[in-house]
């Protein structure tokens, strides 16, 4: 999963809490919340806007809330909104041919891949954060 989809999955989670429910959320209040780098962070609410899983309004008033229902929005369609395939099964070691023939990773990644879109898929957004409960701020990450 990459960062951008990881940092999607609890911005939404954030969204979803019964305290926060309906109401927008700033980026500089969410990227200080889980943490992270305000910049990444608004490029990620910006994508998640343009898919339609958020909804957002500019201005003094303004903020990011979930557009859809979480227990409708699986993590598969949170994280899918980055690109990118879950447990791709390309060589591990970045080889276009290993030299007996095939990767012996192969099969592995292609059944995590299957493993890992199975688990997202399956599991909305509400049961995330049912699951997970509310996280505490992490350290602020650079880059």
């Amino acid at each position: 999963m990459s960062e951008a989809g990881n940092l999607a999955v609890h911005a939404t989670a954030v969204m979803t809490w019964p305290q926060q429910r309906g109401r927008l959320i700033k980026v500089g209040e969410l990227s200080e919340l889980l943490g992270v780098s305000r910049s990444h962070l608004a490029k990620v609410l910006q994508r998640l806007s343009r898919e339609g899983i958020l909804d957002s309004r500019r201005g003094p008033q303004g903020g990011y809330c979930l557009a859809v229902e979480p227990g409708s929005l699986t993590l598969l369609e949170i994280v899918g909104a980055f690109g990118g395939e879950t447990g791709s099964h390309e060589c591990l070691l970045g080889r276009a041919v290993c030299s007996q023939g095939g990767c012996v990773f192969s099969e592995m990644m292609e059944q995590i891949g299957r493993l890992t879109r199975g688990c997202l898929g399956g599991m909305s957004l509400e049961e995330f954060v049912m699951r997970q409960g509310p996280f505490e701020r992490g350290p602020e990450r650079r880059g």
